[in-house]
């Protein structure tokens, strides 16, 4: 049997990466494993309550490992850096076929759109923490962001585009990839 397919949406907060892959699992239709989804069932189940991050994301990368090690093929989602993304993928890349795909867009826009988003859902902040991020980085002309940078095939797109342009252009390098 060959090996699953195991997207990994990465980027910046405020980029447009659940919604990316949420439109790449419509088309496809695979499970997407989301980190935030994982910090939500924990956070509003005990509201007022917040799980270390370490459990979170030990849950998320045990969803991940399972779904993969039953020959399932997933899409992941986080706004993890390349030195959080480093070990799960390589691990993941034992069990499936991984493609690396790398949101981006200007920091001043994923800043406007995480403002947008907390205004829109005050909710958010239990699980985010866009309030503390936002007023944290607004002094800085630019977060630095280490992108992931592993040796999977990996495809960049401009979060700015419609998202049915950047599932085209995903799929497309998937076909050719995978």
């Amino acid at each position: 049997m060959t090996k699953p397919l195991l997207l990994a949406i990465t980027g910046r907060p405020g980029v447009g990466k659940t919604t990316i892959a949420q439109a790449l699992a419509m088309q496809l239709g695979w499970p997407v494993v989301q980190r935030d989804a994982c910090m939500a069932g924990y956070v509003y189940r005990r509201p007022g309550t917040r799980l270390p991050h370490q459990y979170v994301n030990a849950a998320f990368f045990s969803v991940l490992t399972t779904l993969l090690q039953h020959q399932v093929s997933c899409i992941v989602e986080a706004a993890f850096q390349h030195p959080r993304w480093e070990e799960p993928l390589t691990t993941a890349s034992l069990h499936a076929n991984v493609i690396v795909v790398r949101c981006h867009i200007p920091y001043a826009i994923a800043l406007a759109r995480m403002q947008t988003r907390l205004l829109r859902d005050p909710l958010r902040q239990v699980v985010h923490r866009d309030e503390d991020y936002i007023t944290q980085k607004q002094a800085t002309t630019a977060l630095e962001w280490v992108a992931v940078d592993l040796p999977f095939p990996t495809v960049d797109v401009d979060a700015l585009q419609p998202v049915e342009t950047n599932v085209a252009t995903i799929l497309a390098y998937v076909a050719v990839h995978s």
